[in-house]
């Protein structure tokens, strides 16, 4: 009977009948066991572990990294790098609008860094070869030995660097930004921590070969059992086939075979370093143009997605300058204006006409302008959020008690109306802000309600600060009051 054969048969069970599976593998092992005495119990053990291990694991689809992400081309590339230039330039325009509000200097050469950058991109596709990042998530391996035998043997088709673990995923996803193909190294099993960290780099568009060291385990049936543990730990993240077995030491493991009960024979058996299978991966991708090609453009798109990211966070933050100017503006607006005319029907129509003219000022600044009848749907539901979020009628409450409190002399009822203006014409405004601060490619016709209350909420919860309403119910009503 072969050993293909039994496992076959044990695979072949019924999976809702484990009593089944475990006394057939437990037949199994017993009658291995009186047949083949000499081979040994330790064997006997390990192999029953292997046969219950895979009788156990179901069976999964592997998933190629084409099935994980969009399947990337030139022509999405191009219009990628087409879009940041057009960005960089609008930053440029933007820079140049603000010089004289002081720094105009230094944004300029930011802008000179990203048109770089971006020249930087185009250029590194006509590489003829790849950067390989080693990243050590195992402190037994030894990375420099495995870094130096890699450049020895494929030469110039590549340029290595060894990448270390950070504390954070997103520090560590940053530091292999620039490879076309990563060897991610694992002694052991896989730590939750450790499996999110492939999943990022996957969604990061990398291609990844996942190295399992096995130099920490001296059992055949151990190092199977790991190596199985590991494929099953990334099941739908990678592939069977970019898990590789290596050896990153030589090791001398003493073996010891009883020939009855009292004589034995002792041996040493020593196992050499061995990175066959990963050379032979590397050296395929690297004869392959096709191959060598997809890894370059991966990266590429990669830097121009990670390019784009910091173009908009710089663009956002001279925009964000340019709203903070407009929204105090219109806050002392409200506040002077609701002051003047204490009225509740007033009060509600001024405001309603400010908020809807900001709006529209705070769109043309992320250019996507409105119409006056856009921004007054958009003010409309905004104040009915505040009403529904119970903002308008806590601030109203705050603010009439810091008044009462912190100021000697009566409080007029135009003042607490005229700051309470004043203090949800600044939530109104930043809630337009942080939205289209991350919404920007959104039509401004197509306003997510959701994501408005979600941005409004996160607004409120910073303004009412105590310290922070404190501060701007002084100086608001200060402002009113000379």
């Amino acid at each position: 009977m072969k050993l293909e054969l039994s496992r076959n048969m044990v695979m072949g069970l019924p999976e809702r009948k484990p009593i089944l599976v475990v006394g057939s593998i437990l037949f199994l092992v017993l009658w291995l066991g009186q047949q083949l005495d000499e081979i040994g119990l330790n064997f006997i053990v390990g192999l029953g572990i292997i046969l219950f291990f895979f009788a156990k694991v179901p069976k999964r689809k592997s998933v190629s990294p084409s099935e994980q992400n969009f399947p990337l081309d030139f022509r999405s590339l191009s219009e990628k790098i087409e879009k940041i230039a057009l960005k960089i330039d609008t930053l440029s325009k933007e820079i140049q609008e603000g010089e004289n509000r002081g720094g105009g200097n230094e944004k300029i050469r930011i802008h000179k860094v990203f048109e770089s950058q971006l020249q930087e991109i185009k250029n590194f596709l006509q590489r003829d070869y790849i950067n390989v990042g080693i990243l050590k998530a195992n402190l037994t391996t030894n990375i420099t030995d495995l870094a130096e035998k890699l450049k020895e043997r494929l030469g110039k088709g590549i340029e290595i660097q060894v990448i270390e673990e950070y504390e954070g995923k997103e520090a560590t996803v940053k530091q292999c930004e620039n490879q076309d193909l990563l060897l991610v190294v694992f002694g052991e099993d896989l730590m939750a921590s450790q499996k999110d960290l492939v999943r990022l780099l996957k969604e990061k568009w990398h291609n990844i070969i996942i190295l399992f060291d096995d130099v920490n385990y001296f059992l055949p049936a151990e190092k199977v059992l790991v190596l199985e543990s590991i494929k099953n730990s990334l099941a739908n993240i990678v592939d069977n086939t970019e898990i590789i077995t290596v050896s990153s030491r030589e090791k001398i493991t003493k073996v010891r075979r009883y020939l009855d009960e009292t004589r034995y024979e002792e041996w040493e058996e020593k196992s050499v370093t061995n990175y066959q299978k990963l050379y032979e991966s590397i050296t395929l991708i690297i004869n392959n143009k096709h191959h060598r090609e997809k890894l370059i453009l991966a990266t590429a798109y990669r830097q121009a997605v990670s390019l784009e990211n910091e173009v908009t966070t710089e663009l956002n933050a001279i925009r964000r300058r340019k709203a903070l100017r407009v929204i105090e503006k219109y806050q002392i607006l409200a506040a002077t204006t609701t002051f003047a005319n204490p009225v509740a029907s007033l009060d509600l129509l001024a405001a309603a006409a400010i908020n809807s003219q900001m709006i529209m000022d705070l769109a043309k600044i992320y250019q996507q302008p409105l119409s006056l009848s856009q921004a007054r749907q958009i003010a409309v539901r905004v104040v009915d959020l505040m009403l529904k979020l119970g903002i308008v009628e806590f601030s109203s409450q705050l603010i009439t008690h810091i008044l009462k409190t912190n100021i000697a002399t009566l409080v007029a009822t135009g003042i607490i109306q005229g700051v309470s203006a004043a203090y949800l014409t600044r939530v109104c405004g930043l809630t337009i802000v942080e939205y289209y601060q991350n919404n920007s490619e959104t039509n401004s016709q197509e306003f997510n309600l959701q994501k408005i209350q979600e941005k409004m909420q996160e607004v409120f919860a910073s303004l009412k600060n105590q310290d922070f309403l404190s501060r701007f119910v002084h100086k608001t009503s200060f402002l009113l009051q000379n």
